[in-house]
């Protein structure tokens, strides 16, 4: 069924290739065309093939590495270096109170009690934010992994070096005061309330390979962070896909997808921000891309089939936002800010099929093509 479904796409898609009009300049000048599909099929390839992982076991059951964990409920304390396995599925809670760990849910699951794992060191809980997080840490956990198998939440506070690998988590990942941070292949699935995972004044964190799908909030929020790259992850059916906030800085985001949540794709209000080849699709009331933020670049994105909005809302200074393509939003392909400032500039985009229209308040120079829905931009000075 899965190998028909990708024919199919692929079918689809070489049909839509092959009707696309290419637009032709008198003046000999180069400018962005305007394919129909906006490169929609690869995308919608890798969503399906991201969600069906859900699914799947994300490691086989293995002979324990070392140390095995032999009870199977309650709560559990790790306090001494070392690695540690399942043996079987555990229901309760794991307490991990020292540095050098590794814990190994070796393709098995810990449920029955919120949050199924923490790991928290040092917290001055007299300074906390209104949330409740400690922002202020007096000593530091490190080293500290937790992989393979399925389990109810996580909370890291006060840790360096932390790696969460090959996960299946049906409530929140959260991060507070933590450096060094990677989550690979995590799958954050349907919490009972609030965002999919929140990272929470941390710096240099790598995300990559993961899902965050069905949750109420945010499906990722980034809180007064910095050091973020993220790639080749999907934001799908949450409220809100991708959040950082304002005081959130240095943000790479590459080859992400935003789709079918309930407010905008991508929002980004943090300074010194990357975003290439990511793609907002079928997002509800809010943009796919809502952009407030300042001192960043959004090249070879997609914003299709927005219902309510515009495909980008790009209000932030000094910005550049090149080679992107807004096709089939319920609102404006690209709108912007100009001329209240001329800081964000808009080179080679191209919007087609918007319902109100492709550009509004943008500074760059629009040809219209006989349809008034169906435009390219380019600028014909640069």
């Amino acid at each position: 069924m899965r190998k028909f479904i990708k024919s199919y796409i692929f079918t689809l898609c070489m049909l839509l290739l092959s009707q696309q009009i290419i637009a032709q300049n008198t003046q000999d000048k180069t400018r962005a065309a305007c394919p129909q599909t906006c490169n929609t099929c690869d995308f919608l390839t890798t969503t399906l093939n991201a969600i069906e992982s859900i699914l799947e076991q994300p490691a086989q059951a293995s002979p324990c590495a070392a140390m095995p964990i032999l009870v199977t409920s309650g709560t559990h304390t790790i306090n001494a270096p070392g690695t540690y396995c399942l043996t079987g599925n555990f229901d309760g809670s794991i307490n991990i109170t020292h540095s050098d760990v590794t814990l190994d849910l070796n393709g098995f699951s810990i449920s029955g009690a919120l949050p199924s794992v923490t790991c928290e060191q040092g917290c001055i809980s007299s300074i906390i934010n209104p949330d409740g997080d400690c922002f202020n840490c007096n000593d530091f956990f490190s080293n500290i992994t937790i992989r393979n198998g399925y389990l109810s939440g996580i909370d890291i506070g006060c840790c360096n070096g932390v790696q969460l690998l090959d996960l299946v988590s049906s409530e929140p990942i959260l991060f507070q005061s933590s450096n060094y941070i990677l989550l690979d292949n995590v799958i954050v699935v349907a919490p009972s309330s609030g965002d999919g995972c929140d990272i929470n004044n941390c710096q240099n964190v790598q995300i990559k390979n993961s899902v965050f799908n069905n949750n109420e909030s945010n499906g990722l929020s980034i809180i007064a962070s910095s050091n973020l790259l993220i790639s080749k992850s999907i934001f799908n059916n949450n409220g809100q896909g991708f959040f950082a906030d304002t005081n959130t800085t240095n943000i790479i985001l590459f080859d992400c997808v935003a789709s079918a949540n309930s407010d905008a794709g991508f929002k980004i209000n943090g300074t010194n921000f990357s975003l290439d080849l990511c793609t907002a699709m079928n997002n509800n009331i809010l943009p796919g891309f809502l952009i407030n933020g300042s001192i960043g670049t959004i090249t070879n994105c997609n914003a299709i089939g927005t219902n309510e909005s515009d495909g980008f809302d790009i209000f932030g200074q000094n910005i550049t936002v090149s080679n992107n393509q807004a096709n089939n939003n319920s609102g404006y392909g690209f709108a912007g800010n100009y001329p209240t400032t001329n800081t964000t500039h808009f080179y080679s985009n191209a919007a087609c099929n918007n319902s109100l229209g492709n550009y509004i308040a943008v500074n760059e120079p629009q040809l219209q093509l006989g349809n008034p829905n169906f435009a390219a931009g380019f600028n014909l000075s640069n």
